[in-house]
């Protein structure tokens, strides 16, 4: 993208590494957006999707966060450098300094293929989806559909988590788990819209009525 090849910021969502990459996207995408596109249709299945894609290519912010972890010392070497006194502290600030270089100098040049980003983004909409199911379900005292809703967003929610978990802590796996986090949010973010703008077309909740 920085060297002018805009499209890629869409087009990396039909690259894969290998295989087994492909495969396992695809079926992702067939479980995740199934729900979406049958609660939503096809234009909102197609703006979650490849908006959540080209949203993590272009948010510049997690990924270098994510590149500014994996840089920093481990843990276990700052905690044992501190307690050498005044020599933690200034080990600590070197090193997020260092790793906050490195990431601005790579970050522009790291490659990343595949839809995950797009994936996850329809699984923040399936969240959304769970947890109206979960709000729906104790109303009306169902515990089969309550316990479904709940099992189905738990899945979801630890997904998300460990990819939290691994950003943080500066994993290298070989995953854009960055990416993911940026899609998850954009599949939120448009759930959130989409209801209130179903919410404002129904009038904001308010009703009109004539005179009596």
């Amino acid at each position: 993208i920085s060297n002018g090849r805009a499209y890629t910021a869409l087009s990396h969502l039909f690259l894969h590494a290998d295989f087994s990459h492909l495969l396992n996207n695809t079926i992702s995408l067939v479980f995740t957006g199934s729900r979406v596109f049958s609660h939503f249709g096809y234009l909102s299945f197609y703006t979650v999707f490849f908006g959540g894609g080209v949203f993590a290519a272009l948010h510049k912010g997690t990924r270098q966060l994510q590149l500014a972890n994996q840089t920093r010392l481990p843990d276990s070497a700052v905690s044992a450098l501190g307690r050498v006194p005044r020599l933690g502290d200034w080990v600590t600030r070197t090193s997020s300094s260092l790793g906050q270089g490195y990431a601005s100098m790579m970050r522009p040049r790291m490659e990343y293929v595949g839809c995950s980003a797009g994936v996850t983004a329809l699984l923040g909409v399936n969240l959304c989806l769970a947890l109206e199911d979960i709000t729906a379900a104790v109303m009306s005292g169902s515990l089969v559909d309550s316990a479904t809703a709940l099992a189905s967003a738990g899945r979801i929610a630890l997904t998300i988590a460990a990819d939290v978990q691994y950003l943080s802590k500066g994993a290298v796996t070989g995953i854009d788990h960055a990416g993911h986090i940026d899609g998850f949010v954009w599949g939120c973010s448009f759930f959130v819209a989409a209801r209130l703008w179903g919410w404002l077309r129904a009038g904001g909740g308010s009703r009109r009525g004539g005179r009596r």
